[in-house]
């Protein structure tokens, strides 16, 4: 789960220094991919529950 987080924070910060006015749009196809990849995946009160 903190890998997952770690992931999510550098990818989100990647994308948004590689391409401001685009960073939408690539979160929504990295959210696609994870959607794809993990469809059991925790919901957001439990991610939000992880955080430290």
């Amino acid at each position: 789960m903190t890998m997952l987080k770690q992931m999510m924070i550098a990818i989100a910060v990647l994308v948004a220094l590689s391409a401001p006015s685009s960073a939408k749009t690539l979160a929504d196809e990295i959210w696609d991919q994870i959607n794809q990849t993990m469809p059991n995946r925790p919901s957001a009160d439990e991610f939000r529950d992880a955080l430290p």
